[in-house]
């Protein structure tokens, strides 16, 4: 009897297409370890976040020198803006109109250099200590998430793609790295840089600090419509790329397969659509995230710009007791309170993206693993000449079965 092309075709659809081509459709957004079973909803950001915080609990004194080089570092940055206002009445530009000095001026860029090359020194140190940092707590992250694997039952493995779990050790933990090594020491740094500049501002000029804090309440209103939105699109990014991972591996395990009943074209149709919603994920997740930086270092441009035309409009009209060096340093100040806020909208999208990632990997490690309800487990034994058997705790090249009943435990021969 002959078989013709359609009861191949017909063949390869009823036995193939259920198997391989249909899987990630099992996996949708809300199943696979990377959500509830059932469908549910994934953990909440602050839940992961607070979970990952605890995986950096053991690391508490290298974050602790971390930090305070990240204190050094932005003190360093503020004391040598703060030095040109001295640098320029003094030896500049006295307000006197008496002249310059040479010498005083050499003294004066020499400290700054100093204070500078401080700060570049606090700065990778605390680079290196966070990096390490980083690395440990994936170490016990990856350490767990591997524990966990081995307790799950088989049909846990048979509805998810090894590619989407391979995911979970890969590219999101690649996202907690990132957020740890350098979004946390950037916000840190930028927190502390904002709060010494505004006292630093408070102190040279109260009129034109008004000013920027005008400004800063614009940049405030900017992150929370503009970034705010990228932010719920990067979880169904990092679900959309482990699904493309799982079809690719599914697919390399399955060639042979797909080669025999010819199912080429329709393993393409389904990576093709799988690839496409991956690209519009991820450029719905980095529209918003990429525009917010542009759009915060203009107006900071903006500032820069009011804040000179005013002071420089107060200081020769004489309505507030505005120098040159009080000018010059409150510009450098105003530069120094605006790029740390377009900076830190940078890190809005790793630390999105890395709470995304810390959900998948969380949820995961809360599968229900398999319960073992056996009784009987395989044991040393030895063996005397009698034919008895006990149990033994050293190696006797002897086996034996125990089994346990009611919290009685018999040997088995």
């Amino acid at each position: 009897m002959s078989v013709t092309r359609a009861d191949r075709e017909a063949s390869l659809k009823k036995r193939y297409a259920g198997r391989v081509a249909a899987a990630p459709k099992r996996r949708g957004m809300g199943r696979g370890p990377g959500a509830p079973r059932g469908g549910g909803r994934p953990k909440s950001t602050g839940a992961a976040l607070k979970r990952l915080l605890s995986y950096l609990e053991a690391d508490r004194l290298r974050m602790g020198i971390a930090f305070f080089c990240v204190i050094v570092n932005t003190v360093a940055t503020l004391t040598g803006s703060y030095m040109l206002r001295p640098i320029i009445n003094r030896f500049i530009a006295p307000p006197d109109g008496s002249p310059g000095n040479v010498a005083g001026l050499f003294k004066g860029l020499t400290m700054m250099a100093c204070v500078y090359l401080l700060g570049v020194i606090a700065n990778y140190l605390q680079s290196r200590l966070m990096l390490e940092v980083a690395q440990s707590a994936l170490v016990r992250i990856r350490t767990d998430l591997f524990t966990k694997m081995q307790k799950l039952p088989v049909r846990f493995y048979d509805t998810n793609s090894n590619g989407d779990l391979m995911s979970r050790y890969t590219n999101d933990t690649d996202t907690l790295r990132q957020m740890i090594s350098q979004a946390v020491p950037q916000i840190l740094s930028s927190a502390i840089t904002m709060v010494s500049v505004f006292i630093s501002m408070i102190t040279l000029s109260v009129p034109l600090t008004l000013i920027v804090i005008v400004i800063l309440i614009i940049m405030l209103l900017v992150i929370k419509i503009v970034g705010g939105r990228s932010a719920k699109y990067f979880m169904a990014q990092q679900m959309s790329l482990g699904k493309v991972d799982g079809y690719i591996e599914e697919m390399m395990a399955g060639q042979k397969v797909v080669k025999v009943f010819n199912y080429e074209e329709e393993n393409k149709k389904r990576f093709d659509k799988l690839n496409d919603e991956l690209c519009e994920n991820t450029i719905r997740a980095n529209t918003f995230a990429n525009i917010l930086m542009p759009l915060l270092f203009q107006i900071g441009n903006l500032a820069y710009l009011i804040v000179a035309v005013i002071g420089a409009t107060l200081s020769l009209t004489g309505l507030a007791p505005i120098t040159l060096g009080v000018l010059a340093s409150f510009l450098t100040f105003t530069r120094n309170f605006t790029n740390p806020i377009s900076q830190v909208s940078q890190q809005i999208s790793y630390i999105a993206m890395a709470l995304a990632g810390a959900q998948r990997i969380f949820n995961l490690m809360d599968e229900e693993p398999e319960e073992d309800k056996g009784t009987i487990t395989l044991v040393r034994a030895n063996i005397a000449e009698d034919g008895t058997v006990t149990e033994s705790d050293s190696r006797t090249g002897q086996w034996a079965w125990k089994e346990v009943q009611d919290g009685k435990a018999s040997i088995l021969r």
